[in-house]
């Protein structure tokens, strides 16, 4: 059955609350043991993955701003760092096109995590998300893309 899209935001905030929790606590336990230059590098980390966040909470399609973070969060409980690059808003896809989008970049990030896991050492991987006058563009991995995904712009 299928979970409703409160449900699955929920689940997602719940599961980023625990993940920023835990970059907390080890911030603070490099501080209690007097490592300020760990703790420093794990605040600067910290940061650029908030900073990362932001530009996908602007994106105007809200089924797929959240499947980028809850694919971010699962690569990154498989050891998979995922680096959000996003130049694009997606602005103008209507509902029932966000979710199709969305399960689309969902399968396409869980496929190149799982590549990425056997071949790259650390396993690590970027996503882009743009646009050009063709449509949108989401590219896993770089020189070359890993896995690449188009989608035409909707006839408005």
């Amino acid at each position: 059955m299928a979970m409703e899209p409160a449900e699955r935001a929920m689940d997602v905030l719940r599961a980023y609350r625990h993940e920023l929790a835990n970059a907390v606590q080890t911030i603070s336990g490099w501080l209690q043991l007097g490592c300020a230059d760990r703790a420093l590098e794990q605040s600067l980390q910290l940061a650029a993955r908030l900073q990362e966040h932001g530009d996908f909470l602007r994106l105007k399609a809200p089924a797929v701003a959240l499947t980028l973070l809850a694919e971010s969060m699962r690569a990154l409980q498989q050891g998979v760092p995922l680096r959000l690059e996003i130049s694009s808003e997606l602005d103008g896809l209507d509902p029932l096109e966000q979710a199709r989008l969305a399960e689309a970049v969902a399968q396409l990030v869980r496929d190149a995590c799982e590549r990425a896991t056997g071949h790259l050492q650390p396993p690590h991987l970027s996503l882009t998300v743009a646009e050009d006058a063709d449509g949108y563009r989401f590219e896993v991995g770089k020189d070359p893309p890993l896995a690449t995904l188009r989608w035409p712009h909707h006839p408005g």
